[in-house]
């Protein structure tokens, strides 16, 4: 958290990240279970600083079962709150 600096909004980029990650795997229809891992969402930005989200391991082989075709990712905080919902089409 140090290279995040010392702002108390500096806590709320891990945190819109792991309410990406918590929104992707209930959006999946599991949750964080059956297999799936934290470490198998990717948050990062487009270069315009869109959220985006990419999948590994068994949450991206789920994705496939399902026959997702596209990933929609929001996010918002506030000063206590961090926010995210995540839309799988198919």
């Amino acid at each position: 958290m140090e290279h995040l600096g010392a702002a108390p909004a500096a806590g709320a980029f891990p945190a819109k990240r792991f309410a990406v990650k918590e929104a992707a795997a209930k959006a999946l229809g599991t949750g964080i279970r059956n297999g799936l891992a934290f470490n198998q969402f990717e948050v990062y930005n487009d270069e315009l600083g869109k959220p985006k989200l990419r999948l590994w391991g068994e949450a991206n082989l789920l994705a496939e079962r399902m026959g997702v075709s596209a990933i929609h990712v929001t996010l918002a905080d506030e000063r206590h709150y961090a926010c995210a919902t995540v839309i799988v089409e198919s």
